[in-house]
């Protein structure tokens, strides 16, 4: 229990830790989920008063966890709330080795697991005490209650709330859910979090309006006078009104949420209006002081003026008009549960969303990876990084590349993590006379960035710098890429200098914090060289950076990413005609040929030029003819006679049975994928599906 120290110590002598949300907490803390277990029993022992924890009453609470979720489960088989089927689906999930990690509450759905089948799953991780970045199955109690309720009788909500739990006390999380924690062995869910049945919440709703109608007019006629939302029947009225709401979800409306957002901001104006025209046209009396006649009212006359102001916003720009990047959601999912089931214990996944998440789109990307619970992320320059964190991205980030020192303001705006690039550069760094969260990189042998290994005084150094706050070390093994004798000799020497590093600054004392060196293709190869992190970058995208290496991979990748273009016109072109600059393509017999709105300002490489490359229509080939443009290109379609403009053309991705990858376009251009990708511009919007 000595790994636990520090969290004791924390509760000891900082009491304000003895509440925090979840579950950022365990983003916070970097906790693992039996971390987390010890920390939320530590924490309700301190509420109670106790400030002696002992690691014997620490185990004691990880005890009483796995004890209490095991009894709630053998609850659920008994009420045969758990079928068979859904123990055989758990069970299958559970052993099979892409499904160690799952994400909450997300990956009830991207599992297509009923919720009672996910605690079952979610139960036989902790108790091998397999680790994820989001909360311990304790806590998928509380976010599947909801769920298992729609299911359930209100007698079996009841016996599903007959458990003791350990936890912390209550948080704005709970109770935004309607969820109440009661002393440290009981929690219930308040009526709002339950969903009733449809009869049992229209008979509900119905008589609850009745008896509020009866409640309003007893105390019109006594005079009494009270506010709306203080009448007594007004709550069982909105709990049956929501849980009906609930119970007929069929998921976000877009134009539903911009209406009633807008309804909600001109209501009070509409309120004047109506007053206002009342008096003018000298029918108060009637229009006003009938409130019900007022209420009608100003309710229609809120949706029709909220309705022509939508109506009169410009047209949303289409997104597919010429020509775009499709990303699948599905796929980079897949490919994170890939790499995460290589990851050994202990290490955390930390992508590379730089150059535009290597031309996928950082923030969308990093939006999705954040909802998978992944909270590191690196990136190339400062401003990438400024634009993550505008985009609402949580999590570290690391700054890999230099920052000139008049942007050193936004590494403390943006909550960024710099590298350090060598010794001067660190005291760049603390003379900008405010504290700096950095990661010290050290030169093993690419001799790029980094302070040199062998200069172990100056590194030591670093580390007294009154202004850096440093946080992480790392290298990068620049020859894992294929482990040929040659290039595993050069790769474990690096590895071998870089924990030579490390052990000598944990012999003096200094704290290294996250310590990483793996890359994609450092992880594909050598995954018992990781440590905290893995700075995956390509293979996160479902491609390596050449087709030979896709082919040796030990996971299965799948391309996120697909590049497609309008056809802007069709036409034909005779025999003796030429077509395109310089005369690039001569017809030696009638042809027709479309033109497409991309070219190589979009990031097409020019080399795919003159019957190079080729594009997918309808599922056939299209060779490229002539020479690319800057935003066209030429392409032969005699053999798909049925193209006309407006059509799609696909020149990275799927069509029908035939595909075209990063890696032929790069395989045909004499470079890697990470240059095709990286290099896709700007004018292509993204949309992910």
């Amino acid at each position: 229990m000595r790994k636990y120290a520090p969290l004791i110590g924390c509760l000891r002598h900082n009491p304000r830790h003895s509440r925090f949300p979840i579950p950022n907490a365990i983003w916070a803390y970097n906790l693992k989920p039996i971390e987390f277990v010890l920390l939320s029993y530590l924490c309700c022992q301190h509420s109670h008063g106790s400030t002696n924890v002992s690691p014997e009453m620490a185990a004691k609470g990880i005890h009483m966890t796995v004890v209490t979720v095991k009894k709630y489960l053998a609850r659920l088989v008994g009420k045969k709330l758990i079928t068979d089927e859904e123990w055989s689906l758990a069970l299958a999930f559970q052993r099979t080795g892409d499904r160690k990690f799952f994400t909450l509450p997300n990956e009830i759905f991207l599992l297509s697991l009923p919720p009672s089948a996910f605690m079952v799953y979610a139960y036989l991780l902790l108790i091998e005490d397999r680790r994820t970045h989001t909360c311990h199955p304790s806590y998928n109690t509380i976010t599947t209650m909801t769920g298992l309720a729609k299911n359930t009788t209100m007698k079996s909500i009841s016996t599903l709330l007959e458990m003791d739990l350990i936890a912390v006390e209550p948080s704005s999380y709970f109770d935004k859910r309607g969820m109440k924690w009661t002393g440290n062995n009981l929690y219930t869910i308040l009526p709002i979090g339950i969903v009733f049945s449809r009869r049992t919440s229209v008979i509900g709703l119905l008589c609850s309006l009745a008896a509020l109608i009866v409640e309003a007019l007893l105390l019109h006629r006594s005079g009494i006078q009270r506010h709306d939302s203080m009448y007594f029947f007004f709550p069982f009225l909105m709990i049956f009104l929501f849980s009906m709401l609930l119970e007929t979800n069929q998921g976000e409306r877009r134009s539903l949420r911009q209406l009633t957002t807008v309804v909600y901001l001109i209501h009070p104006w509409c309120l004047v209006l109506v007053r206002g025209a009342a008096k003018i046209v000298g029918l108060t009396g009637l229009l006003v002081e009938n409130t019900v006649v007022l209420f009608i009212l100003v309710l229609v006359s809120s949706f029709l003026l909220s309705q022509m102001i939508l109506l009169l916003q410009p047209p949303r720009p289409v997104q597919t008009g010429r020509a775009w990047i499709e990303l699948d959601r599905a796929a980079l999912r897949h490919n994170v549960q890939q790499l995460q089931s290589i990851l050994p214990e202990g290490c955390a996944l930390m992508p590379a969303v730089k150059a535009n998440a290597y031309g996928h789109g950082a923030v969308l990307i990093a939006k999705e990876l954040n909802r998978l619970g992944i909270m590191a992320f690196c990136v190339a320059t400062v401003t990438e990084g400024a634009e993550l964190r505008r985009g609402g991205i949580k999590g570290e980030i690391l700054v890999l590349g230099y920052t000139h020192p008049e942007q050193f303001y936004m590494l403390r705006r943006y909550r960024l993590t710099q590298t350090v690039v060598d010794i001067s550069y660190a005291r760049l760094l603390n003379t900008y006379g405010k504290k700096l969260k950095v990661h010290l990189k050290i030169d093993t042998g690419m001799h790029r960035l980094g302070i040199p290994a062998d200069r172990k005084e100056e590194i030591v150094h670093v580390f007294h710098y009154r202004n850096l706050v440093i946080t992480g070390i790392f290298t990068h093994l620049c020859a894992a890429d294929v482990r040929t004798a040659e290039k595993e000799k050069f790769t474990m020497g690096q590895a071998a200098v870089f924990d030579r590093v490390i052990c000598d600054l944990n012999k003096r004392g200094l704290n290294c914090g996250k310590i990483h060196l793996l890359s994609s293709d450092g992880l594909l190869q050598y995954p018992e060289l990781a440590g905290d992190y893995a700075r995956v970058g390509i293979a996160l995208y479902g491609v390596l950076s050449q087709g030979a290496d896709m082919e040796s991979c030990r996971i299965n990748l799948r391309p996120v990413l697909s590049v497609k273009a309008r056809v802007a016109l069709v036409k034909d072109l005779y025999a003796g005609e030429a077509a395109g600059y310089g005369l690039g393509y001569m017809a030696e017999s009638n042809r027709k040929i479309a033109v497409l709105s991309i070219g190589y300002a979009d990031g097409i490489p020019r080399d795919l030029s003159c019957g190079k490359g080729r594009v997918l229509i309808a599922g056939l080939e299209a060779p490229i003819i002539g020479l690319i443009c800057m935003d066209q290109l030429l392409v032969d379609v005699t053999d798909i006679p049925d193209t006309v403009a407006g059509d799609t053309a696909v020149l990275i991705g799927t069509s029908g049975s035939r595909k075209i990858t990063a890696c032929d376009l790069a395989e045909q251009t004499g470079t890697i994928t990470n240059e095709i990708l990286s290099r896709l511009g700007n004018r292509l919007n993204q949309i992910i599906t």
